[in-house]
């Protein structure tokens, strides 16, 4: 394939004419990568992206970090032997890891923008916005899957114990 580049024994030794544009380092990286439409894949480490046969834009960062399934799309994953979830997601660690630190240290300006196009907010030094567009749905749910079940499912799902949600799409408030 053109634009492909490879560096470690076995990387990427399975891609065929036509898989274009990926780019495997380490023992095995990219191993199984093995159809034409192999394309623009990232891996960096020994087995890194190894599932991999025919995905297409994914980033596997570290050892045995691989995509959820061998047609993974759009999936970046990172970590010693973290699997992705699902296409078009970020994965951080693997199922050991315990602690997951977002700018450690930086105390005084740390800000976390999910769904939000802003980079800055006048009303935010510190904290976390999250802008949800025009979904009226609920967007922080505090759930316990191992023992809370109820019957609300009309207003949440049985695994939730809190949640926020618009009191009103057009007016705002918290229900």
């Amino acid at each position: 394939g053109q634009y492909n580049t490879a560096v470690g024994y076995q990387a990427a030794d399975a891609l065929p004419d036509g898989a274009q544009s990926n780019t495997a380092v380490g023992y095995n990286a990219l191993g199984a990568g093995n159809n034409s439409s192999t394309d623009l894949n990232s891996c960096f480490g020994e087995g890194a992206g190894g599932s991999l046969t025919t995905g297409t834009k994914n980033t596997c960062i570290g050892a045995s970090a691989n995509a959820s399934a061998v047609g993974g799309e759009n999936q970046a994953v990172i970590g010693y032997g973290a699997a992705g979830i699902t296409d078009n997601s970020v994965t951080l660690g693997n199922t050991t890891v315990t602690n997951t630190y977002l700018a450690s240290g930086a105390i005084d300006t740390n800000r976390l923008y999910i769904g939000h196009a802003a980079a800055n907010s006048a009303f935010l030094t510190v904290g976390l916005t999250i802008d949800q567009g025009a979904n009226d749905d609920e967007i922080f749910a505090l759930k316990s899957s191992t023992d809370v079940a109820h019957g609300m499912t009309a207003v949440t799902g049985t695994d939730t114990y809190g949640f926020l949600k618009k009191f009103s799409a057009t007016g705002g408030g918290t229900w």
